[in-house]
Parts: structure tokens; sequence; C-alpha cells
């Protein structure tokens, strides 16, 4: 047999092995996403209800807001200090919760609002987003700290988001992000290389990046940014 017809059979067949391959690992990842899929409805039917939480009153929270302990715990878990705090509540977000219904399927997003009635009030609201935004608790876990049931803590969390978003781009002027002026950015450039001769052209460094990485349950991760 020539060489040349060989050496195409040769190749045929190893085309043929790595095609049986890959669909053999396609069912194998079929199977285990289906699996996957089985082991998570079983897993979301377990949830908490109001009677194992503590009350949102006395809860973790609640004990650390009362404390104002800036440098053991306040800074830790919301990223702010107690007077950034008060002052982001301040700033508007106390009667931006107080004054809006959150939303929901059975109620009217023009219906008045009922802050009174809510399980948290804005102090609570924008630690509980803050703890969502600075940490990597889960949701399960949030709902420990702050006392509050899985449907509660989802719809909060986003009408908080919300919220403070709103409120930081129109009444907190330090909390805009700009870009460098080109001068900035060379003097930053120059301290860093100063210190770090190996990076060139760096402006600024993220320390303790948390970035979203599990979409199933609003996770996060740790991580450092150089930009």
């Amino acid at each position: 047999m020539p060489v040349d017809t060989r050496r195409r059979l040769q190749q045929l067949r190893r085309r043929r092995e790595e095609e049986e391959d890959a669909i053999e690992d396609a069912v194998v990842i079929a199977i285990m996403l289906e699996a996957l899929g089985t082991a998570n409805v079983r897993r979301n039917r377990f949830y908490f209800t109001r009677p194992v939480l503590l009350s949102p009153k006395k809860s973790p929270w609640q004990i650390l807001r009362d404390s104002c302990d800036e440098k053991a715990f306040f800074i830790l878990t919301t990223g702010l200090s107690p007077t950034t705090f008060n002052y982001v509540l301040d700033c508007g977000f106390r009667d931006a919760w107080d004054k809006a219904p959150v939303a929901r399927d059975d109620v009217s997003a023009h219906s008045e609002a009922r802050p009174h009635q809510r399980s948290l009030d804005a102090d609570g609201a924008l630690g509980l987003v803050l703890h969502f935004l600075n940490s990597s608790m889960t949701q399960f876990t949030l709902q420990e700290v702050f006392g509050i049931v899985p449907s509660v803590c989802s719809s909060y969390l986003q009408h908080g988001l919300e919220l403070l978003l709103k409120v930081l781009k129109t009444a907190v002027p330090d909390a805009t992000i700009a870009w460098p002026k080109m001068t900035d950015l060379q003097r930053y450039a120059s301290l860093i290389r100063n210190q770090h001769p190996m990076l060139e052209n760096g402006f600024g460094y993220v320390d303790r990046l948390h970035l979203p990485v599990q979409p199933s349950s609003w996770g996060c991760g740790n991580a450092g940014c150089i930009l």
C-alpha cells in the first residue's frame, strides 16, 4: 500500500476516533447536566420559613447596626464606615425606601408604600444591599443574618439595588466614577512603577474585588485587579 494512502487512512481513522470520543463526551455531559438539574430542583425545595428565623429586630444585622463598631465589623461587612452609611441614608435612600413601594406581582407600581409593615426599615435594606455587594454571602446566609424569608430577601435586594443606584447617581457626587485625566493617569502610572518596576502603564489597583461567579445564588469571589 502506498505511503500516502496509508497516511490518509490513518488520518481518517484518527478523525473517526476523535468524533466518537466527542460524541461520548457530549453524552456524558448531557447526563451530568440532567443529574445536576434534578439535584438543584430537590435542593431548592428546602428553604427558610418565618418560624425558624430570628426576628429582624433581633437579627445579627440589628446587633451590628446598634453597636456601630467601625473597626471590628461595620467596614468589614458593609464596606462603609457608620458615618458614610448614615450619609447615604440621609442623601435620599431612606426617603426613597419609605416612599416607593417594593415591586411585587400582586402590588401595583403606583400603590402607596407601607414602610411600617416591611420586615426591614431603610437601615436594614441598605445594610442588606451592601452585604450583598461587599461580601461572598449567599442569599441563604443573608436571610439568616437579616432574619427574612427568601421571597422578601429577593424582592428587597432588587428594590434596594435600584434605589441605591438612583441615589448614588443623583444625590451623592462623591460616588461618581470618572476616567482620570491624562496628567493624572501619568502620575498614577509613575507612582505604581516606582513601587513595581515591572508594571508599566498601570494607573490603579482594586483590592478584594468581588466578582459574581455563582449565578444560581448570587455568590461572588475574591480577586485583585490591576488597571
